[in-house]
């Protein structure tokens, strides 16, 4: 067991080295694997000197390092190795543990590129005389082999152009094929305005936030679920998100991830006042009305993907 005065200290690790601030000399003293204290024991005095024949097992460190072996490894993870080919490295890169802005990061070339693949956005012709521009300058101006998709050169606004026909010909094409393509689920929202009597319609993506807005009471909302009634959420508000939306706000309340291949809406209350109002995984063929409860001492305010936002009324 050690005994320690009012002005000692100690740095504990695997050989962790116990100094008094009172006397010059360090001593050492060893742990075992359990982090405890082995045999070896020292007894310092208030005024900082330690007892001779405590300490007779002890070894005075006569090295630098060996005070500080135990932070014999770096903080900071470790740098990743940057790859990128044969003919590019990262600009300025040096090896070391101090981590690097993302913004000081750049892409060199061991060679200047030689070839370019120009992608065109399909079936938008408002894109086609930049997308010719572009081609243009590349070939002219920076000598470049240009590649375009072999759909592109079929186009209209492409190969009916007839002062583009001799750049058309120095083009190389490269067919991608029948590229894999990922569907995400959408919703499909109504908000009825009973004042106007108008409807207004949006196509989500994301989520669609019902809540108390710059109210300071708590919402009361009634939920149904293809015509039934299925619960009152009584808290700060209510998403309904997609699987897409599932690792953004819907997430940060309470939600679960969902993979954006099973078809579902998330239905996840926010801060609610009640026990049994959890996250909720519905069908995606389901269909949900949200409307102010008569008890509500507020109004709600309803958000679509972060845009749109707006107050409704009780009866909206």
């Amino acid at each position: 067991m050690t005994s320690l005065g009012s002005n000692d200290s100690v740095i504990a690790g695997k050989n962790a080295a116990l100094i008094s601030s009172s006397s010059s000399v360090p001593v050492m003293t060893t742990h075992n694997n359990n982090n405890t204290i082995g045999q070896d024991k020292l007894a310092l005095n208030h005024d900082g000197d330690p007892n001779p024949s405590a300490h007779q097992d002890l070894r005075t460190p006569t090295k630098y390092e060996d005070i500080y072996a135990f932070r014999s490894y770096p903080l900071n993870a470790p740098l990743p190795e940057m790859t990128f080919g044969p003919k590019a490295f990262m600009l300025g890169f040096k090896n070391g543990t101090a981590l690097r802005d993302p913004a000081d990061q750049h892409l060199g070339w061991y060679a200047p590129p030689t070839s370019v693949l120009v992608v065109k956005k399909d079936m938008d012709e408002t894109v086609t005389d930049k997308f010719k521009a572009i081609v243009q300058w590349l070939l002219t101006e920076r000598k470049l082999q240009v590649y375009i998709e072999e759909s592109d050169r079929h186009q209209h606004g492409v190969a009916g152009d007839p002062t583009f026909r001799d750049t058309l010909q120095k083009l190389r094409t490269i067919d991608i094929g029948n590229p894999r393509v990922a569907l995400r689920n959408r919703l499909s929202c109504e908000i009825h305005f009973s004042e106007t009597n108008t409807v207004e319609k949006h196509v989500v993506l994301n989520e669609i936030v019902v809540d108390r807005g710059p109210s300071a009471f708590i919402t009361n909302l009634e939920v149904t679920c293809n015509d039934r009634h299925v619960t009152n959420v009584e808290g700060d508000g209510l998403i309904i998100a997609t699987p897409t939306g599932s690792t953004a706000y819907s997430l940060a309340s309470g939600g679960c991830m969902v993979h954006p291949s099973v078809p579902s809406i998330l239905f996840t209350p926010i801060c609610p006042h009640a026990l049994a109002a959890r996250p909720v995984i519905l069908p995606a063929g389901v269909h949900l009305k949200i409307q102010t409860s008569n008890s509500a001492r507020g109004p709600m305010w309803i958000s679509v993907d972060g845009r749109s936002r707006q107050q409704l009324s009780n009866d909206d």
